[in-house]
């Protein structure tokens, strides 16, 4: 398996469309600077559990099947290469950041409604949402390193402890054989 960041988005505000970078900050715990969660603004930033809110992200071959634009997505990180439903429960790097896959992000009915029919089912299991463990850059052309299931992570652990464990304990070292990606740059 091998994964690529194709594209980053973020939007101060959930009524506009997110703009591309080339580059962002992920801040551990409260998502990409500059996007509307980092800043608590989003539509789920009141919601109770905060897990799964950093970070979302979509498959680059669902956009294509649904012919529909990344930023109209409104998902923060475009991928190519790996099936993102297989990062569910698990941690994996981006760069510098380690990440832990809470959940699927499956698409809405508004989603649908702004951009056109059909959209939900090309769009369906193809989205993550994962939390920020360690901060740092992510950057256009990083590659998804998965990484081996030894422990939780202690920002995992605290987020666990307040609102449930995940169904697996996933930690650190990089596994070999089924690295994402083990090289290029992330």
């Amino acid at each position: 398996m091998a994964g690529l960041i194709e594209g980053i988005y973020v939007s101060p505000v959930k009524t506009e469309l997110p703009i591309e970078l080339g580059e962002v900050t992920a801040v551990a715990g409260r998502g990409l600077e500059g996007d509307r969660y980092y800043l608590g603004v989003g539509t789920y930033s009141d919601h109770p559990d905060p897990r799964g809110r950093d970070l979302t992200l979509i498959e680059a071959s669902a956009l294509e099947r649904a012919g529909l634009d990344a930023a109209a997505a409104r998902r923060n990180l475009v991928v190519s290469g790996l099936t993102l439903a297989d990062l569910v429960d698990k941690r994996f790097r981006i760069g510098q950041v380690e990440c832990l896959g809470r959940r699927l992000c499956e698409p809405c009915d508004h989603l649908e409604r702004l951009t056109r029919p059909g959209v939900l089912r090309a769009l369906v299991h193809t989205g993550l949402r994962a939390d920020i463990l360690t901060g740092g850059q992510i950057t256009r052309g990083n590659t998804i390193q998965l990484l081996a299931p030894v422990g939780l992570h202690p920002a995992a652990q605290h987020r666990s402890e307040l609102f449930g464990a995940p169904r697996q304990e996933l930690a650190g070292a990089p596994v070999e054989d089924d690295a994402v990606a083990a090289d290029g740059v992330e």
